[in-house]
């Protein structure tokens, strides 16, 4: 267990503010050897971004000014304000703190935002960063011994979800001081959670990064594809036709043996795949085919879904990829994708600015495809284990817990999120087109919140191992599930009576 360092106070940081935004908005990437544009503000308002020696100068205009935000006109006197949190892993990162500047704009934009935070509402921001299969039982008996430590808990849906229905956390739709339906919260995460229209227990936000880190996306590589003979499919997914169809298309034309006896695989092997994909690829490509284990009714009242046409269609569709042997491997091996041996890769996010940062070949980011072209929108899914936001009952000021929170993501939003795009802008994706698709994955994501909840053990498993080996038939998997998913759909609404 650890804890983090007391903050001080910073000097204001507007201009890195505004430096940012410019960022944000481009996102140009610089060659090996050329200089760093520089951007500062103009008397008119203007951002005016002054390139290095040799580059075309750009001029933007910022966005029509939104309204302040309102911070709350409190000061409580040094009190210690204590976020329980998981410690890092999976190569994301879940920690909130940081101990001191150090150079690294997205190290040194989070220690401003708590400092400034902390100085402006006279608190002392504490982290207890536990590793994670320690952290439900640790918060439980936090509760349960009535041990008021922590002013909020950052768990998992699953995890919220076995506190929520033992009455352990709060109702955040009651914490007025909470601005629920501000776009620093995720809206699409916070309209999925409500239960009954009038229960909520976690809402997401960008001042736990992991969530938007933990985001699923395909990568494809940019000089595979060049050889190949084949467009980079940007334009296909800006015009909606980025479908499980186009992707067979394309991983079909990359797939060989290349000399190899078969498409086993080996590490010093030669065989070439089509795409390559994290072992929890599964649930991302069937909610990016618009189909879902549980889906609320016209009253808002969750239901099964997973025995739906749509369903089995789109289970259907996954399965004609996986199926094909060079076509589709389930590996979590990025060295395929960094070696130049599959077209593509399926993977989160976070692979942009951790994994693949010294890949030699240039990559893109692409959304998970639809099921086909009149599917209305992507589906982006979140990693089900996305830490989320929630306050339980020991929490001894909750306003202050919901002042804090909201002002926290507030700023996150607005200057951690975009230091996040610029580092994997940076280091990782290299053309503006990259930027659009990363835009399209941010304003399409989705919980799998069936699962979120726990209530998709007896049958999730094994529809996800299945589709990988290459099958697709579970009626009778679902023929047995059904009732036992009912029954804890039930208990969990019955909970909250």
């Amino acid at each position: 267990m650890r804890k983090s360092n007391v903050f001080t106070k910073v000097t204001s940081v507007v201009l890195v503010m505004l430096v940012l935004a410019a960022l944000f908005a481009s996102c140009a990437t610089p060659g090996d050897g050329e200089g760093t544009d520089t951007t500062t503000p103009a008397a008119d308002g203007a951002v005016v971004t002054t390139p290095a020696e040799g580059d075309v100068s750009v001029e933007t205009t910022p966005a029509q000014t939104e309204p302040a935000y309102e911070y709350a006109d409190v000061n409580y006197g040094g009190a210690t304000f204590a976020i329980l949190n998981a410690e890092d892993r999976y190569n994301m990162i879940y920690h909130l703190m940081a101990d001191t500047i150090n150079g690294d704009a997205l190290n040194d934009a989070r220690y401003e935002v708590n400092a400034e935070i902390s100085d402006r509402y006279g608190i002392t921001i504490t982290e207890t960063a536990i590793p994670y299969n320690d952290l439900l039982p640790y918060a439980q008996n936090e509760v349960l011994s009535n041990t008021p430590v922590h002013d909020v808990f950052y768990l998992t849906a699953k995890q919220i979800a076995t506190l929520m229905t033992a009455g352990y956390m709060h109702n955040l739709l009651d914490i007025e001081e909470l601005n629920t339906d501000a776009e620093w919260w995720d809206q699409t995460l916070k309209e999925d959670g409500i239960l009954k229209d009038k229960y909520l227990y976690y809402l997401g936000g960008n001042y736990h990064l992991q969530g938007f880190e933990g985001t699923t996306c395909v990568f494809i590589n940019k000089k595979m594809t060049a050889d190949l003979g084949l467009d980079m499919p940007y334009d296909i997914a800006r015009d909606g036709k980025w479908t499980f169809d186009k992707m067979y298309e394309y991983a079909d034309a990359a797939d060989s043996l290349n000399g190899d006896e078969s498409f086993a695989y080996n590490a010093n092997g030669n065989s070439v795949y089509g795409i390559v994909t994290i072992t929890n690829m599964m649930p991302a490509f069937i909610m990016g085919g618009d189909a879902y284990y549980v889906q609320k009714d016209a009253s808002g009242n969750p239901g099964i879904a997973f025995t739906s046409e749509r369903f089995t269609d789109v289970c259907n569709k996954i399965a004609s990829l996986t199926s094909v042997p060079g076509l589709y491997k389930s590996k979590d091996e990025v060295a395929l994708f960094m070696d130049d041996r599959t077209l593509m890769i399926g993977a989160e996010i976070k692979a942009a600015a951790n994994e693949l940062r010294d890949m030699t070949s240039e990559f893109g980011l692409l959304p998970v495809p639809k099921y086909d072209e009149n599917q209305e929108n992507y589906v982006t899914n979140m990693y089900w284990a996305t830490h989320l936001l929630s306050i339980p009952v020991t929490c001894t000021d909750v306003e202050r817990a919901a002042i804090v929170m909201d002002t926290l993501n507030y700023e996150a939003n607005e200057r951690v999120l975009p230091v996040y795009y610029e580092r994997v802008c940076y280091k990782g994706l290299k053309d503006e087109d990259s930027i659009d698709m990363l835009k399209i994955l941010r304003e399409t994501r989705y919980l799998n919140w069936g699962l979120a909840y726990g209530w998709l053990d007896s049958c999730e498993p094994t529809v996800h191992s299945n589709l990988v080996a290459g099958n697709s038939n579970f009626s009778a998997l679902f023929r047995s599930s059904q009732k036992v998913v009912q029954n804890l759909i039930d208990k969990t609404m019955n909970s909250l009576e």
